[in-house]
């Protein structure tokens, strides 16, 4: 039997202790945590040969508007859940080849990296448990839809570390791509931006998808005006800001007794429905990073810190937040590498490195605090992912303001952003 049979074999045979399992009160998909080095050697075997991620990839993905994810299901039903996972069912797997195909373009030293061929490993699993869930059927049941949910529950846990795990290895692999150029910094740049802006925008669309999925089974039967999956209907900018400022000023009280307080001014009371999973991601490294100068430029000084002010300002196609600190700003030369993954301007770290900062500092409270140059690359990609911008305007001397904008989800007019 070919080893693409053995593999769908093993697939079925993973569905079967599920649905046991499932039945009989235990927590299901047993049978794929068991079975998981036997699929991991089996999909790495047939990595090149496998017919089904190739047929997959030449398909187009279906993205959503944002604002169908608000206009239906304001009270799930299980019909709703139904046709979620069948919709994730067909998705998924297109999405997924379509990274996979991402990995095998790379330079054969790159993709076999450690790190890196984890992650590729991973997403190749992924693509063979989702498309043989159910013997590659929709599911039409409600005891095949938990499965299913309980599947992607496991699987969001298994790729929670893609993002470390893709640090490390393109850090680890940046001499071996610029010789492949001959030295050329512009192109090995052009190489890891390209591939990191598509693979990690894409994992945040799967995991708004799967997450929305997830929520709107904990949301069935309950008339909620809160949220609906992962939209909150009344999302408070000023709130997660504030929430966000807070727990990083904690932080840096371990490293200094007064770090600089966060002042709010604009549209502080303003509400509307919106997504804040991946903008909450984007305020946080802008404010590591906002702190972090403040800090660093009046460390020694006997006078109080100066605020990191923040306006809100929201119309009827968009909204911006403005973050500004009065760090000493940057120079020219700096901003215009600041984009560029892993390049950081952390104090006594910046350059390209990454990898020994971060496991040097594994067991610091500083891990939360300064960046490995990774930070604002992916808050401008998934700013653009999101149909927004992410701009920094810094003056030599003085500070730094840092603007984001962002489209609502169903704007007065233009067009809503996909996920």
């Amino acid at each position: 039997m070919s080893l693409i049979k053995n593999v769908a074999q093993q697939a079925r045979r993973t569905n079967v202790v599920a649905s046991k399992a499932s039945s009989s009160g235990v927590y299901p998909l047993g049978g794929y945590n068991e079975n998981k080095a036997q699929l991991r050697r089996e999909t790495t075997a047939q990595y090149y040969r496998d017919h089904d991620i190739h047929h997959a990839a030449k398909k187009d993905s279906v993205r959503l508007k944002a604002a169908a994810l608000l206009f239906t299901g304001r009270i799930p039903s299980n019909i709703d859940l139904i046709r979620s996972a069948q919709y994730l069912q067909s998705e998924l797997p297109v999405r997924i080849a379509h990274r996979i195909k991402g990995f095998r373009s790379l330079p054969f030293i790159v993709v076999t990296n450690p790190h890196i061929l984890k992650v590729m490993e991973q997403y190749i699993r992924s693509f063979k448990v989702i498309s043989n869930f159910n013997d590659g059927r929709m599911v039409k049941t409600q005891d095949k839809v938990d499965d299913f949910t309980h599947l992607l529950e496991i699987l969001l846990d298994e790729h929670g570390s893609v993002i470390d795990d893709l640090t490390q290895g393109f850090s680890s692999c940046h001499d071996h791509i610029l010789e492949i150029f001959d030295g050329d910094e512009e192109k090995t740049h052009d190489l890891v931006q390209s591939f990191l802006d598509k693979t990690l925008t894409s994992r945040l669309g799967i995991r708004l998808l799967a997450q929305h999925h997830l929520l709107l089974k904990d949301q069935i039967g309950q008339n909620s005006r809160d949220r609906i999956g992962i939209v909150e209907s009344r999302w408070k900018p000023a709130k997660d800001i504030e929430a966000i400022a807070r727990k990083i000023r904690e932080s840096w009280m371990f490293h200094c007794d007064n770090p600089p307080r966060v002042k709010l001014n604009g549209h502080t009371e303003a509400e509307f429905p919106y997504i804040p999973i991946g903008v909450d991601y984007i305020l946080q490294e802008v404010f590591k990073n906002a702190f972090r100068a403040v800090i660093e430029a009046h460390a020694n000084s006997a006078r109080q810190m100066p605020p990191i002010d923040v306006t809100i300002a929201v119309n009827r196609e968009d909204f911006t937040i403005r973050i500004a600190d009065r760090g000493k700003g940057m120079k020219s030369d700096v901003i215009d590498k600041i984009w560029r993954y892993h390049f950081t301007t952390a104090r006594g770290r910046q350059g390209y490195g990454g990898v020994g900062d971060l496991l040097s500092m594994a067991n610091s409270n500083e891990k939360e605090l300064a960046g490995y140059g990774i930070g604002l690359p992916i808050s401008k990609a998934y700013a653009e992912y999101l149909g927004g911008k992410l701009e920094i305007k810094s003056m030599s001397g003085i500070g730094t303001d840092v603007y984001l904008t962002l489209k609502h989800i169903d704007p007065h007019k233009g067009h809503s952003f996909r996920i």
